[in-house]
């Protein structure tokens, strides 16, 4: 990492400027004319390098696919940078539109419209530029909490609200795509290529553990299984203290130092300790079920701090 002091002057009525070092500036292929992005981050400025991509949109011929093949181009288009997608339509493929449409509810910026019989066209009008993505994580890791602690009260009182968990699922992945989205659409210059990667893999396993959740709600409230009242408040403690390390998960996703890594795998690795040494204690079914979901849960999340660890390895080497 370089640092240099440079002075601020006065440029105009109001605006101030600062030059650059000439070599930091040819790294990154910085020249007089091109654009760059100002990111503000609390107590930062980001400047970086705004590649605004060769295609941004395309026509995708789908007469001779399979039907079925055509809900997944929402989320392709997506999070591949795309701002429009013409679809052509299989034979048959009317009744695919309002398929696709409900699936662009789940994308902030989507939209799908019904150009004509048997296309439709995909376009996203959500400028990634001016996504305050300090504000989405912290947001992401409020929605996450409270999601974990709506499973611990689920237990402890038997009763909860699938339509509030329903509105944090839809809330909480609407985010993550968006996310990605952001990531995959900005840091373009080579050496952030990684990290980049890295961070959209972290997104998508959160994704992941977001389903896990809200499906242990499910099973909590539809699930007959007997559980007795020492299984419900051991494993409700477990989801209490996996609500206060989901915003510490949040946190380091956004900003994966060494110490947050460590933090968060001494965390999880606490929960996991517990986990087991409950498991064979257990007095009912659905405990021994409702444990077996807290440990899928546990290894994705596992997973994910694996990366977390080799960005923060790879940003503090800087590859």
């Amino acid at each position: 990492m370089e640092a240099e002091i440079r002075k601020l002057q006065k440029l105009g009525s109001g605006s101030i400027v600062v030059t650059l070092p000439k070599h930091w500036a040819q790294r990154l292929g910085l020249e007089p004319g091109k654009n760059v992005m100002l990111i503000n981050e609390d107590d930062a400025i980001r400047i970086l390098p705004l590649e605004k991509s060769e295609i941004s949109e395309c026509i995708l011929d789908l007469k001779n696919t399979n039907p079925h093949l055509a809900l997944g181009v929402p989320i392709c288009t997506y999070l591949s940078g795309l701002k429009k997608v013409t679809v052509k339509l299989p034979p048959g493929g009317e009744d695919l539109v309002l398929p696709l449409v409900e699936r662009a509810m789940n994308f902030v910026g989507l939209q799908v419209y019904h150009q004509s019989r048997g296309e439709v066209r995909i376009e996203v009008l959500l400028d990634h530029d001016k996504i305050d993505h300090i504000k989405l994580i912290r947001n992401m890791g409020s929605v996450l909490q409270a999601l974990t602690k709506q499973i611990a009260e689920a237990l402890e009182t038997g009763k909860t609200s699938m339509e509030k968990a329903k509105i944090y699922r839809r809330e909480l992945l609407r985010e993550l795509y968006m996310a990605i989205r952001y990531v995959l659409s900005t840091h373009k210059q080579a050496q952030n290529i990684i990290t980049k990667e890295l961070t959209a893999l972290t997104a998508s396993y959160l994704g992941l553990v977001v389903d896990l959740l809200y499906e242990t709600l499910e099973t909590i409230t539809n699930t007959s299984l007997p559980i007795t009242e020492n299984d419900k408040q051991r494993i409700a403690q477990i989801y209490h203290a996996l609500s206060d390390t989901s915003l510490l998960f949040i946190l380091t996703i956004a900003n994966p130092t060494q110490s947050k890594v460590t933090k968060l795998t001494q965390s999880i690795h606490q929960i996991k300790n517990t986990i087991q040494q409950m498991i064979d204690t257990l007095e009912s079914p659905m405990g021994g079920l409702l444990a077996g979901r807290l440990q899928d849960v546990i290894r994705v999340l596992t997973l994910t701090v694996y990366i977390l660890t080799c960005r923060a390895l790879f940003e503090k080497n800087r590859l």
